[in-house]
């Protein structure tokens, strides 16, 4: 692969994983000092319930320190910034940093997205006032810091590069405009300086928040350079979930998940963990571990193709999120009895927006789910199932879907034409529906329905599995028309 990328090729990042160089590269005897680094992830960046960041972080770093690490390396959104007045925004850096002092070991910190961007999400905006926040309240801890929000510091002959991945405001390798997610002009040149300057270093780790390299074609100039020099690992934070990419060239890609951020609905080792990590590193060797917050015992890494499939599948459910907002599923509470909303005809739960969005085949479940419902099972539309297992449907690769990447997933509406017309786009077609029973179940108001959706199929580390669970209160037909 070295030869190939070395003439100019297209740099696909896409290509590093292969399961035979996911194995960790073990530190064993040698007479090079053994550095024991901590890996923090996001604090911040939520949907739905999640924990107290601070706690989280605080069980975190008293996890590193029983693993005796002796610095720490925290990889972005330290604090939920957007939008704060320079007081409150202090008060929160203040906060937080206080839990990291607490355990007496030097950290490091890269500015997230979280940290440093403007309330009006504009790409590219112009609006650096919270940026300045951020470098206010950290650059008395960190006198090398750069307004630019890089810099570099030694620690045992290794050299530790902190790249500032979110100079573009608002910008997003993955949930964003990726194009514009790149490192400006002058973070290369003083990048390339820097390295200059350390190439003699037993080793160099290079940590950032956004995993810039999902942008291709601007991060392949800054993987030319860092292939120059003895960089051991670039890692970054930013998705809350954890990937290992292996290596190119050497250099070991690694993403770490979240410290008190929101993770997914789904099995641990595909994004439903809060952890740390520690990198064990000993001239050019390097020992990586991921450590569940809570458990006993490490975690493997996921890989990316893994995880670039769960996070599509987890789009995909997002698409079902809204179910009870479309008008022609809509339910209430008729005289005690469960309702469509729109005509009063029996109620029943409708699923439309199914399928598979990658490239294996999938699992797709649906359960529904109140206080005093008996067990009632849905049926799938004709056509839809390769199969069914244990009322499992199961999705030939690409069914239904439109428009499938690691951002987004859309359905297609099978009735119409890909012709531009004028005709009225119609809601999909129902492609699951559960008939809540009329008798024998007489819900009061207030009643929560509960609706669990499960994708599932078997990854390169095994079987795993995301899942949403959706929740509609019933009210009253007569409440329900009365508050449109």
């Amino acid at each position: 692969m070295r030869k190939v990328l070395g003439r100019g090729s297209t740099f696909f990042l896409v290509t590093l994983v292969s399961l035979s160089i996911l194995v960790p590269i073990t530190v064993g005897q040698s007479r090079d000092p053994v550095l024991r680094v901590g890996l923090v992830g996001d604090q911040y960046g939520s949907r739905g319930n999640s924990p107290d960041p601070s706690e989280v972080l605080q069980d975190g770093l008293a996890l590193l320190k029983k693993q005796n690490v002796q610095l720490i390396l925290h990889l972005g959104d330290l604090i939920e910034g957007v939008g704060q007045p320079p007081a409150e925004y202090a008060a929160r850096f203040a906060r937080m940093a206080a839990i990291l002092d607490q355990v007496r070991i030097p950290w490091y910190l890269v500015p997230g997205d979280h940290d440093v961007n403007p309330k009006e999400l504009t790409p590219n905006s112009s609006d650096r006032s919270i940026e300045k926040l951020f470098y206010s309240n950290y650059k008395p801890k960190r006198p090398e810091l750069s307004q630019g929000l890089y810099y570099s510091f030694d620690v045992d002959g290794y050299h530790f590069i902190a790249l500032n991945s979110v100079e573009h405001l608002c910008t997003d390798v993955r949930w964003g405009n990726a194009f514009l997610a790149r490192l400006t002009d002058e973070q290369f040149s003083w990048l390339k300086q820097d390295l200059e300057k350390h190439r003699s270093s037993r080793g160099i780790v290079v940590f950032t928040h956004q995993p810039l390299w999902y942008n291709a074609a601007a991060w392949q100039p800054v993987h030319r350079l860092l292939r120059q020099y003895p960089v051991r690992l670039v890692v970054a934070g930013h998705f809350h979930y954890s990937q290992d990419e292996g290596e190119l060239d050497r250099i070991r890609y690694v993403v770490v998940g979240a410290t008190g951020a929101s993770v997914k609905h789904a099995s641990a080792e595909t994004g439903n963990a809060q952890v740390v990590s520690t990198l064990i590193l000993q001239g050019e060797k390097m020992d990586l571990k991921l450590l569940p917050i809570g458990s006993d015992s490490p975690q493997n890494f996921a890989t990316r193709q893994d995880m670039d499939r769960i996070q599509a599948l987890d789009q995909a459910l997002d698409e079902l999120a809204d179910w009870q907002y479309e008008p022609g599923d809509a339910l209430c509470l008729n005289n005690g009895v469960v309702a469509m909303k729109q005509d009063g005809s029996a109620g029943a739960v409708r699923l439309r927006a199914i399928g598979n969005p990658i490239d294996v085949p999938v699992r797709f479940s649906a359960n529904v789910e109140a206080d005093g419902l008996p067990p009632t099972e849905g049926k799938f539309s004709t056509g839809l199932c390769r199969e069914l297992v244990r009322q499992d449907c199961v999705l030939d690769p690409g069914i239904t879907t439109k428009i499938s990447n690691i951002s987004t997933v859309e359905f297609r509406w099978p009735s119409l034409t890909e012709v531009p017309t004028e005709q009225k786009v119609p809601p999909l077609s129902p492609l699951w529906e559960l008939l809540i029973p009329s008798k024998g179940f007489t819900p009061p108001e207030g009643t929560e329905l509960r609706v669990r959706l499960r994708y599932s199929f078997p990854l390169d580390s095994g079987a795993k599995y995301v899942e949403q669970n959706l929740s509609m209160v019933l009210k009253s037909c007569a409440q329900a028309s009365s508050s449109k």
